[in-house]
């Protein structure tokens, strides 16, 4: 699929994909009743929707972690109601209203059921300090440290007179330490406990998988199944939650890639791209094809510029791309 086919499949359907994707990010009832008016000012809308919503189902991409149970099957459901219609063969105004507000019901009330699952975390979790998408901002602390948070990264700091303690939500963070021998300077980060004195460092967390950079100084890092790590400036430790680590010895910049406007893809698969590209544009990224999920990327890619990145990614595994709306683009 070349570029220039990257545009909607119909105005009613991007309408219909935009309403899907503005109920993820507010369970607000005015925007609930505006969008019920949506509904009924038109059939055409309706049937837009639906075919939105089971479009979302079938791709089974959208809730690879999830329990299968967390999402009702929207397809299935349609079609109950399609099929109890014919059936039935309900010609009175009545009743085809019934059958309307019932489908109605049930794509609102899947749709509520797709909320928790694909609104992004940040939207969910309140921080101390957070960044929206495409958002950077650095945060100094009462005792000189400063705080760099990536896009849509969150933290909580809890300052006390014995121990200065931080601990990292989600997204990545790089961390400027100002020395202080009595109170320990601490990052919680999962189950990942790294403790720094006058230091510079960048952890990243993605899903369960933490990254950890250490540009200036020592570092120590408590893991959860009892192994500590002690690292070096230039050194990288990743670990994947399970107890397995790896350690990496390399001449890492002071300030991370992220801070350059870049990601860096050490054999990176395509889902944790995917991840932390949404991290930083819109509109988002959905891989549709699950086989693509695994495939790896070396190499980098720009953080500012949404063209380049389509084209290293096409180019790179002859990936298509399909533009549902101005806030969804699908990946084959």
């Amino acid at each position: 699929m070349t570029r220039q086919e990257l545009q909607p499949a119909s105005p009613v359907f991007e309408q219909a994909s935009d309403w899907f994707l503005k109920l993820q990010n507010s369970a607000d009832p005015q925007l609930l009743t505006e969008f019920q008016s949506w509904l009924d000012s038109d059939p055409d809308h309706e049937e837009a929707y639906l075919e939105v919503l089971s479009l979302w189902q079938e791709l089974d991409q959208l809730t690879p972690d999830a329990d299968e149970k967390t999402v009702a099957p929207l397809d299935s459901g349609v079609a109950y109601v399609t099929a109890l219609e014919e059936k039935s063969n309900l010609k009175t105004t009545g009743q085809t209203t019934y059958i309307k507000r019932f489908t109605q019901a049930f794509a609102l009330a899947a749709c509520v059921a797709l909320v928790a699952v694909l609104t992004p975390v940040h939207v969910w979790q309140p921080a101390d300090y957070s960044t929206a998408t495409a958002e950077q901002r650095i945060i100094e602390l009462d005792d000189g440290s400063k705080l760099h948070l990536a896009a849509q990264s969150a933290v909580n700091v809890d300052y006390t007179a014995s121990g200065r303690q931080i601990e990292l939500l989600y997204g990545e963070v790089f961390f400027e330490v100002a020395s202080d021998p009595r109170r320990p300077f601490r990052v919680q980060s999962e189950n990942q406990m790294a403790q720094a004195l006058g230091t510079a460092f960048n952890i990243r967390l993605l899903d369960n998988n933490i990254q950890t950079t250490l540009t200036e100084g020592t570092l120590k890092l408590d893991l959860d199944d009892q192994a500590t790590v002690i690292i070096n400036a230039g050194q990288r430790v990743e670990w994947d939650g399970t107890g397995k680590h790896r350690l990496l010895k390399g001449d890492y910049p002071y300030l991370p890639s992220w801070k350059r406007n870049i990601v860096r893809l050490d054999r990176m698969p395509l889902n944790d791209v995917v991840e932390l590209l949404n991290r930083n544009y819109t509109p988002v990224f959905r891989i549709a094809n699950p086989k693509l999920r695994e495939e790896t990327l070396q190499g980098t890619l720009p953080l500012n510029n949404l063209e380049t990145v389509m084209k290293v990614l096409q180019g790179a595994l002859n990936l298509e791309f399909t533009r549902v709306s101005d806030q969804l683009i699908l990946i084959y």
